[in-house]
């Protein structure tokens, strides 16, 4: 049985972490192909028997028949493999292939980010229009699976997998990791303002991540005790070594770090998003702190940074529920609900 997944590029994002993962896993079971349409950076490794295909590049400049003739590609890539099976990565994509399939094969469209961040009335019609086409939808948190449930009549939570091995006990430092892109969403302004107002003792800020405000934060932290050291390929080695992680952002869906950190004994502080509300239970296995309220998240990091045994229970309730979101369960997850797919069809 062939699997044909559809993603925009193969760029570092998580989205495509995510891909990697799964392709890796499913290919014990499946033929995969995975169809990318702009850049492969060759970042994530996938497994030598999944083949990795460029579409077609359209030849138009005007931007509608651009479109129409991008679609028609992905349409042409469907018919000529005959998948029985299509699975889709993040929106824009999804729906490009919703019309370029128009149920030749069943298809699964999966959302990677939280459904507010989509914020053009025009798109959101066309979401609400086009969704309902697929066989199925993936979404990462209740909070989206509530808000989809409204207009797609099939919709399933599936957590984004992690190929980590747990580290029971891993040698820690006094460092704190924001792994987050240096972007308005990750709010690094907060964070900053939250630093100024606690003494952070021997603790050191590590900020992992690029982007387009790195110049702009870089003057910003002058006073602070802080290292930028850019996109990270294997974030592990320094989950391995961080006492505490922050995630101070406006928005997050489905944080792949604030799971990632779990396999690594890592105290967890992140802002009230629909992610951070998902995957922390307050004052159990992390802690959570308004969204951009600077004095919340300094009164809650002074209190991971002073507090050894808080920091330390946190870690190791998170560590043990680490294993719910290895590639192993999520991966079980994914088998049935193929099959429930394949099996409405027949």
């Amino acid at each position: 049985m062939k699997i044909l997944f559809f993603i925009h590029s193969l760029d570092k994002g998580g989205a495509e972490r995510v891909l990697s993962v799964l392709a890796n896993y499913l290919i014990k079971f499946f033929q995969i192909e995975i169809c990318y349409f702009d850049k492969n950076l060759n970042f994530y490794e996938f497994d030598k028997n999944i083949e990795i295909t460029k579409l077609k590049k359209t030849k138009f400049k005007n931007k509608f028949l651009a479109k129409i003739d991008h679609i028609l590609n992905i349409r042409k890539k469907i018919i000529s493999t005959k998948p029985d099976l299509i699975i889709s990565f993040m929106d824009f994509t999804n729906f490009d292939v919703i019309l370029a399939n128009f149920k030749f094969s069943p298809l699964i469209v999966t959302e990677h980010v939280n459904y507010k961040l989509l914020k053009s009335p025009r798109w959101i019609k066309l979401r609400k229009f086009l969704y309902p086409f697929a066989s199925f939808l993936s979404v990462l948190t209740k909070e989206d699976k509530s808000y989809y449930e409204k207009f797609v009549k099939n919709v399933a939570i599936m957590p984004n997998p992690v190929d980590f091995k747990i580290e029971k006990n891993p040698s820690k430092k006094d460092i704190i990791l924001v792994p987050a892109r240096l972007e308005e969403i990750k709010d690094h302004a907060t964070l900053f303002k939250a630093l100024r107002l606690i003494d952070l003792k021997n603790f050191k800020v590590i900020l992992a991540g690029d982007g387009s405000l790195k110049d702009e934060l870089k003057k910003k932290s002058k006073g602070l005790n802080i290292e930028f050291i850019g996109h990270q390929k294997e974030l592990e080695k320094f989950y391995k070594v961080a006492k505490i992680l922050v995630l101070p952002s406006k928005s997050e869906g489905f944080s792949n770090v604030l799971v990632e950190s779990m396999f690594f004994s890592v105290a967890r502080l992140s802002s009230k998003t629909a992610g951070g509300l998902e995957l922390i239970k307050d004052n159990e296995n992390g802690l959570l702190f308004e969204i951009g309220d600077e004095k919340d998240l300094a009164n809650k990091l002074e209190k991971l940074i002073n507090d050894d045994n808080l920091r330390e229970k946190l870690a190791k309730n998170s560590l043990n529920e680490a294993k719910n979101f290895s590639i192993l369960e999520i991966g079980k997850r994914w088998d049935n609900l193929i099959k429930e797919v394949l099996n409405a069809k027949t």
